[in-house]
């Protein structure tokens, strides 16, 4: 019984992984996440690829400053991926502002 238990809680945790980040243009990146097996959303899957951005920026002393995720996967169904361009910038840098959010939140 313990056997089923503990398989069972592996099975709704899932898993996730995260890419390392790669260079895709002149101090441009991108990132992607995946949780697969369990039910974590869009939201959790695009946080973790986040958090693997900023720590890449933070530890070049930068700020991060992200576009809008790319999503795909259907939450317990298929995996869910999240990609993320982001930039790394010095908090003066005229081009590291605060994003539209009227604008981020308007569907393509």
């Amino acid at each position: 019984m313990r056997k089923w238990v503990a398989a069972s809680i592996v099975l709704l945790a899932g898993c996730q992984s995260v890419s390392d980040v790669t260079e895709i243009a002149k101090d441009t990146y991108i990132v992607d996440a995946t949780t697969r097996g369990g039910f974590q959303s869009h939201g959790e899957t695009t946080a973790l690829a986040i958090a693997k951005a900023r720590e890449f920026c933070s530890g070049k002393g930068l700020m991060l400053q992200a576009a809008p995720a790319k999503t795909s996967g259907a939450r317990g169904w298929t995996p869910v991926e999240s990609s993320v361009t982001f930039q790394c910038l010095d908090k003066n840098d005229p081009a590291y502002r605060r994003p539209d959010l009227d604008t981020l939140s308007r569907p393509e």
